[in-house]
């Protein structure tokens, strides 16, 4: 009998506990950063509710009573806070365990166990997934509650904008993903992530300077309200292409990024890639690093 249960008990664990343990694991990793992040939101959420509260029935409510400007300060608090909190939402889902781990050096212990790339990288984005769509509910919630409160419309379009957000972040962390594939140390995480950002910021800088030097009016600053009137319509007029677009770049980055992480971790463990890279840098491949793994 004792014999039975010694058996029962070394038989390796299945693919589907595998990742749920490596899941609970990504997601101890990351919890305290995920709930500091969701701390902001909330603070920020109630910070945009309290104004409009303010202006309504508060102190700055004679300031605005039976002001046209009341409206234009509606549309910006809640454009306002569809933006900043959409953001914060798609940037929940963006990063894991990857530099603790670099940090702790857990990466060479773990390959002496029974998992798989494929399980470690679906581990990575269940959790990913699942942050993401958190957030995301959260900021769908808040621009419903905040659309009540200043009378705005809440409608299909708001539900879009944020799930374009999401799309784009999700993009950036796709990029992250692929820049940070060699990444050894936390410098190289660092330098991944300078990579990742100038590639996606460094066009937008660009043609933010090109427009500047080469429009005469670039220098006059437009009121904040014309300003989010303007985006408002450039996106209406444009969603029938965002929509589609937008499913696209979702699905594809989450397979992409998957994809990516999986080879990550394959290349990492096969010892045939580290003994080719070990030629080509025999000196520093696997000198120990002062801030984590060998690079």
């Amino acid at each position: 009998m004792n014999e039975q249960k010694t058996i029962r008990a070394a038989k390796p664990r299945s693919a589907g506990a595998a990742i749920k343990a490596l899941a609970w694991r990504e997601w101890r990793l990351v919890r305290k950063e995920y709930f500091s992040g969701m701390c902001i939101m909330i603070v920020l959420t109630a910070l945009f509710w309290l104004i409009r509260l303010s202006m309504s029935v508060g102190n700055l409510a004679p300031v605005f009573e039976g002001s046209e400007m009341l409206g234009e300060f509606n549309a910006i608090i809640y454009y306002a806070s569809i933006s900043l909190v959409g953001c914060g939402a798609a940037a929940l889902g963006m990063n894991t365990a990857a530099l603790p781990d670099i940090q702790a050096n857990w990466l060479p212990y773990s390959f002496a166990l029974p998992i798989t790339p494929r399980m470690r990288a679906t581990g990575i984005y269940i959790v990913k997934i699942s942050r993401m769509l958190t957030g995301s509910l959260f900021a769908i919630l808040n621009a419903f509650v905040t659309a009540k409160i200043t009378g705005m419309t809440f409608s299909a379009h708001t539900v879009w904008l944020i799930a374009a957000f999401s799309a784009a972040f999700l993009l950036y962390d796709t990029l992250l993903t692929f820049f940070a594939t060699k990444a050894r140390t936390a410098k190289g995480m660092e330098w991944a992530n300078f990579k990742a950002t100038a590639v996606v910021a460094g066009p937008a800088i660009i043609f933010g300077l090109y427009n500047f030097i080469t429009d005469p009016n670039a220098d006059d600053v437009a009121p904040i309200d014309e300003s989010i009137e303007k985006a408002r319509t450039l996106f209406l007029a444009h969603e029938s292409l965002i929509r589609p677009v937008t499913v696209l770049v979702l699905i594809g980055c989450l397979l992409l990024g998957w994809f990516l992480t999986m080879r990550h971790y394959k290349m990492y463990g096969d010892v045939n890639e580290r003994e080719k890279a070990q030629k080509k840098q025999p000196f520093t491949l696997f000198r120990k690093q002062g801030d984590g793994e060998a690079s």
